[in-house]
């Protein structure tokens, strides 16, 4: 349908074609230009500056909390970090398939959540995305003819740097080799000390009249003092006279009053005898008169009861009542008797009466005797009251003297208490002058005051000037700034410190403590180009931006102030994007080469111009066609996917081959133009539809890949797809339809030489088939011994790709000690190296670490040399040829010198060699593991530039605390760290000195940071307590000094310390056969407790890769093996073609090893698609056969034939496709070198394969079916 539409439909094919063109032509143009393609690598680097800190400090209080804090993001694989002086760098791989947009904003929030607790010296963390594009798309020098380096890194930082940064797609431009121009405040002792002294002079001074004025209050006092005591004695004396005469007149008082009281208790006993007397007398009285009255009245009854009885004698009542009362008179009568009357006889009752008078009168006796008594009484309280009445005068006597007194002693007190209060006050006067005076002068000491804290706190707040806001004026908002920044030296040094507000002092100005000084770090750096004084620029683009557009807007700029100031000169020491255009060049150079190649070969086998030139113009059409379809799909120009399109030409012609082969063929048997190219179209669009997609397929597994292998091939995947989908539409549609307007007059045009082979072929053919036993086992073998050849040579990741543009380091001896030594042996090393011709230009700068490179920080160390070498294009050597005589012209020079020829290829971004990781927690056990581990990698053959991770370690002094010598000063560990560490802590700019022309950063320091020396910490002094009392106590006397190494960086991976310890491997020798070597050797090594060996070279990342390679090869044959089902509508057709692909193996192993190249990752690729090529003629002649089958011919008949007849396109084909990659597989041209692995593997399995093809696949197909045959029309084949 499509074949016959495309014949009819002419224009509509044509138009198509032009259209594809048109496209293809304003794609190309804006297609990006990089030389990789877009890779979004799951790595995040997180930065964050320490200034000042040892990599321990930085490791405790940075990297660990962030290492943290971290921890915790989802999709985190591994967590890797450098901890080293003044910044910790933590490195994260997350899964393949995390998304990293998303995964910087976790980190941001987990990052935020830490850095509250940081020291305030410690930046805020930085988070950066790992990408290609991180690396300087161009790093250039800079020259002014006449300048000094002050006025070079003027003009660089004012006037290059600015106008580079400003173009549109640069990112970043980092300077190295510029001056940096501070302002230094030193604080100078002598300078002190004079100040110090003006000081001390306005004080005393001061104080001076405050004294005097304290010795005449003293002096007044004392004379009050003794005029006060004369006064107390004077009334003392008085008193006492007036006191004598009130003591004598109360003494005879007294005595009165004694008498007085005697006689009262003389008349009160008396009274008191009467008042008993006369109250026993009342109740005599009352007791007798009472008893007589009882008696009378028992006398009474007695006479009425005698009565009684006369009158009834048997009253026995009467009776005993009478018995009764006679018994109570009996007993009252001698009761009565017992008691005397007043002549003492006993009483009776009849004289009881006269007792009773008797006894009344004595009542009225005792009576009068009381009242005497109490006149007597009368008297004494007359005599009482006159005493009380003197005793009060005498009191008041005594009231008025003690007042007077009390009022004289009140004054005297009152005088005295003014005195002493007076007294009191001018002591605490004189105490406070004394405390004024200790504080004064001890506030006043400058030694104590001057700090370079306290300067620095000062210059922080004063030099200040920021918005404060707005006012609003008449509508008008008027900002309002607060402040003003010191704008020159001299304003700085003007800047009062202290203003003490004395007579006689002036306010103290920094330049009176300090030297204020412009300096600059001239005599500490070294860059170099050709020999020549330089400052080198490291440019970095914008992600979004095609290197070579950026390149070129650089070298416009670079042109443009070369014709401003003809004084400037910029010279390029590694470009992108030259680099780029070199590599698209050579590429695209190959591509028309194989191209061109290829149509020579159809027009050997076709001998017609026609169907070559059909064919010929397919190609460029289909090229056209894949780079639009690139274009829509995102994928950019470079070295991947141009090589996938180099590798691809001589694949493109297949399919148009097959067709058109088929179509003159046809067209010779006698079909008509139309007939011949519709039939001819139709007849082989199975086939070829069968065979493009096998092809297309062995890429479509890589998006089950992971890493940086799906990353890389993903391009050249989709483009070698494009190219071949481009080809298929071009032959069923393009091809018949300019076949059958250009194929009237067809006269076969025999080749003999094609001829004799394929009569040759169909001759011995049979042969062949009666020997399939022997020819399968030799198959086999060559296929295990290709197969061991090459991998006997070990795995490697990218081949090397040559370039103009190498990179090398010098490191000097340890004991070098100054720049100048690096400096003259970097000259001498320079001059060599610019002895070999195909260098041009060597661009050397001091320190020059990967960190700068890319703005991270810098390398302060003077014993290292990085240099970029720039080789000329036409150079007649490769870059490994030229590092060996780099190093044969510096073998001689007493430094280590390193080579590394490849800086702008995968290998570069790669770990190199063998990296074996030792972990554990004790650093000092690290470095002792680390050291004995490259000992024994010393002695393992294959391996060079062997590095136990300690070549960085620097001396150290290690301050071991004696804990109970600090204990007993009240002291820690920590506290003598402090100490310490204030004393070397390392000045840090404080403020930033804005004039005119330039910002000056402010660095504050004493001058005794300048030379401190192990004796000087030695004697540092700390503040402890020896009981109660204050002491100063020197370190020497509580710590230890020991010499030790100390890691320049501390390495983490996980959480876990780690050494590195690492080896190149030697030409001639592969990764993988010397990472086994290592593995036997280290497994010798018995570790302590809690340590571990890990490997992490570029053998692992070779065998991670190379697993994702194996996958996607298993799921490439899967997916080959159902495409080619549904083609044949057969489970074991499949199989027959199948067996082609371990020919295809054994070809591109022995073209490996043949080449001398290793098994890589590019190589196995190239077996990946090999297995989709080798497969398509298998697939045709599978093809073929079954249809002559279907026609009723007998197997080895249909074999034969279709042998006969297939081998021409059959060989066409593959001549093709091996002849459009040869330029490639020798490697011709820049960039080349890549591909070239896959070239041969794709060249060596064609060449054995479809000649083993026309061998074994017949073999197979008749093992398959025997001599079953589907015959409908029984013919005997003709062969010639």
């Amino acid at each position: 349908m499509i074949a016959k539409f495309s014949v009819k439909k002419a224009y509509t094919v044509i138009v198509g074609i032009i259209l594809v063109l048109i496209l293809g032509m304003v794609a190309y143009t804006k297609m990006t230009v990089d030389l990789l393609p877009d890779m979004e690598l799951p790595y995040a680097v997180v930065v964050t500056s320490y200034p000042g800190a040892s990599p321990e400090a930085v490791e405790t209080s940075v990297t660990k909390p962030v290492e943290q804090a971290i921890a915790t993001i989802d999709n985190i694989k591994n967590i890797q970090s450098i901890s080293s002086e003044n910044y910790s760098m933590v490195i994260l791989e997350f899964n393949s398939d995390t998304n990293m947009d998303t995964a910087t904003i976790d980190m941001r929030e987990k990052l935020d959540q830490v850095s509250g607790y940081f020291d305030d010296s410690v930046s805020s963390p930085m988070i950066m995305k790992l990408n290609p594009n991180m690396m300087p798309v161009m790093v250039a020098a800079v020259d002014l003819d006449g300048a000094d380096t002050v006025e070079l890194s003027d003009y660089v930082e004012n006037t290059v740097s600015p106008a580079i940064e400003g173009l549109e797609g640069v990112a970043s431009v980092t300077t190295m080799g510029t001056v940096e121009e501070s302002v230094q405040v030193i604080i100078r002792k002598d300078k002190v000390a004079a100040a110090n002294k003006k000081v001390k002079k306005a004080l005393d001074d001061k104080f001076a009249d405050a004294q005097q004025a304290l010795d005449d209050g003293k002096n007044e006092i004392s004379s009050g003092k003794s005029q006060l005591a004369q006064g107390q004695k004077t009334a003392s004396e008085q008193f006492a006279k007036a006191q004598m005469k009130m003591d004598d007149a109360r003494y005879e008082l007294l005595t009165s009053e004694k008498d007085i009281q005697a006689a009262r208790k003389q008349l009160d006993e008396q009274e008191k005898t009467l008042k008993e007397q006369q109250k026993q007398v009342a109740q005599g009285i009352t007791s007798l008169q009472e008893l007589l009255k009882s008696y009378q009245t028992l006398v009474s009854q007695k006479t009425q009861l005698e009565a009684a009885i006369e009158a009834d004698p048997s009253n026995a009542a009467a009776k005993a009542q009478l018995e009764a009362v006679n018994a109570a008179i009996e007993q009252m009568e001698t009761k009565l008797a017992e008691q005397k009357d007043q002549n003492d006889k006993a009483l009776t009752f009849s004289s009881l009466s006269t007792y009773i008078t008797y006894l009344q009168s004595s009542a009225t006796q005792i009576q009068d005797g009381l009242s005497e008594i109490a006149k007597g009484k009368k008297k004494l309280d007359k005599a009482q009251s006159q005493i009380t009445k003197g005793k009060s005068k005498v009191n008041e006597g005594y009231s008025q003297l003690k007042t007077k007194e009390n009022e004289t002693n009140s004054e005297m007190t009152k005088a005295q208490v003014q005195l002493e209060q007076g007294e009191q006050k001018l002591a605490e006067q004189e105490e406070n002058l004394d405390s004024a005076k200790d504080s004064a002068y001890d506030g006043a000491d400058l030694d104590s005051i001057i700090s370079v804290s306290m300067i620095e706190g000062m210059l922080t707040a004063e030099n200040f000037d920021y918005p404060a806001g707005y006012v609003t004026e008449d509508d008008v908002d008027y900002l309002v700034r607060v402040g003003e920044k010191f704008d020159d030296v001299e304003s700085l040094s003007d800047f009062v410190l202290l203003d003490m507000g004395m007579d006689g002092l002036d306010p103290i100005k920094l330049s009176d403590v300090a030297d204020v000084i412009e300096v600059n770090n001239s005599d500490k750096i070294y860059t170099r180009v050709n020999e020549n004084p330089g400052v080198i620029l490291s440019i970095a683009k914008q992600n979004e931006y095609s290197t070579k557009t950026v390149s070129d807007r650089i070298s416009d700029k670079f042109d443009q102030l070369s014709k401003t100031d003809s004084k400037v000169t910029f010279t390029t020491l590694m470009d992108q994007g030259m680099y780029i255009d070199l590599v698209v060049n050579s590429v695209l150079s190959n591509l028309v080469y194989g191209a061109m190649l290829a149509v020579i070969i159809l027009l050997f086998f076709l001998k017609d111009i026609r169907p070559t030139g059909i064919i010929a113009v397919s190609i460029p059409v289909s090229v056209v066609f894949a780079i639009v379809l690139m274009y829509f799909s995102g994928i950019t120009l470079n070295v991947i996917s141009l090589s996938g399109l180099a590798l691809g030409v001589g694949m493109l012609v297949d399919n148009s081959i097959v067709v058109i082969e088929n179509i003159y063929r046809l067209r010779g048997a006698g079909y008509s133009v139309k007939d011949a190219a519709i039939d001819g179209a139709r007849q082989m669009t199975g086939a070829i539809t069968a065979s493009t997609l096998t092809t297309i397929c062995v890429f479509l597994p890589i998006v089950f890949t992971t890493g940086i292998t799906r990353q890389l091939f993903t391009d050249m995947g989709l483009t070698i797809a494009y190219s071949l989908l481009a080809s298929l539409i071009v032959a069923v549609t393009f091809v018949p339809m300019v076949a059958s307007k250009t194929f009237d007059h067809v006269s076969e045009k025999k080749n003999k030489t094609v001829e004799k082979i394929s009569d040759w072929y169909a001759a011995h053919l049979p042969m062949i088939l009666d020997h399939k036993g022997i020819v399968l086992s030799l198959v086999v073998v060559l296929l295990v011994a290709s197969s061991a050849l090459a991998l006997s040579r070990g795995f490697s990741f990218f081949p090397s790709m040559d370039s103009t543009q190498m990179s090398m380091t010098l490191t000097m001896p340890e004991d070098t000690k100054t720049l100048q030594e690096t400096a003259e042996l970097s000259d001498k090393v320079i001059d060599s190296v610019l002895e070999i011709k195909d260098i041009k230009t060597v661009g050397a700068m001091v320190g020059g670490s990967s960190m700068s490179m890319v703005g991270l920080g810098s390398d302060d160390s003077f014993d290292t040399v990085s240099y970029y070498i720039e080789c000329k294009e036409d150079k007649e050597h490769t870059n490994d040829e030229i590092a060996d005589m780099i190093m044969e012209k510096t073998k001689d020079f007493d430094c280590e010198i390193t080579v590394s020829a490849s800086t702008m290829d995968m290998s570069s971004m790669m770990t190199e060699g063998v990296v074996v990781q030792v972990k554990g927690k004790d650093l000092d056990e690290l470095q002792t593991l680390a050291q004995t581990i490259g000992e024994k990698l010393g002695k393992v053959k294959g391996l060079t530039e062997i590095d136990n991770g300690l070549t960085d370690a620097t001396p150290e002094y290690r301050l071991v605390v004696d804990k109970d010598a600090a204990a007993a000063y009240g002291l820690t560990v920590a506290q003598v760290y402090q100490a310490v560490q204030t004393k070397l802590k390392e000045s840090s700019s404080s403020t930033t000195l804005s004039t005119a022309a330039k910002d000056y950063p402010v660095y504050v320091k004493d001058e005794e940071q300048e030379a401190y020396t192990l004796n000087d910490v030695e004697n540092i002094e700390i503040e402890g307590k020896k009981g109660e009392e204050t002491k100063q106590v020197k370190v020497k006397e509580i710590a230890d000094v020991e010499d030790a190494q100390s890691l320049s960086s501390i390495n983490r991976l996980n959480q876990t310390r780690y050494i590195s310890v690492s080896a190149k491997v030697k030409d001639g020798y592969t990764t993988t056969s010397v990472s086994n070597k290592v593995k036997k050797t280290l497994d010798q090594i018995d570790l302590p407790e809690g340590y571990m060996i890990e490997y992490n070279g570029e053998n692992e990342t070779v065998m991670e890769s190379m697993k994702q390679v194996i996958l996607m090869l298993v799921l490439a044959l899967a997916f080959m093996y159902l495409i080619m089902v549904a083609q044949f509508q057969s489970l074991k057709g499949p199989f027959i073609i199948m067996f082609t692909i371990p020919l295809a193996f054994t070809g591109g192993f022995a073209a490996l090893f043949f080449a001398g190249k290793d098994v890589s990752i590019i190589a196995m690729i190239g077996m990946v698609m090999l297995c989709g090529v080798i497969v398509n003629n298998g697939i045709v002649f599978v093809d073929s056969v079954n249809q002559l089958r279907e026609e009723g011919f007998e197997i080895r008949d249909a074999i034969v034939l279709t042998g006969k007849n297939r081998l021409r396109p059959i060989v066409m084909t593959a001549l093709t496709t091996i002849l459009g990659l040869s330029t490639m597989a020798m490697g011709i041209g820049m960039g080349a070198d890549m591909a070239q692995p896959m070239a041969l593997v794709v060249i060596g399995g064609l060449i054995y394969g479809t000649i083993l093809t026309l061998a074994v696949v017949p073999c197979i197909y008749e093992s398959f079916y025997g001599k079953r045959n589907k015959i409908h029309n029984k013919k005997k084949p003709k062969v010639e």
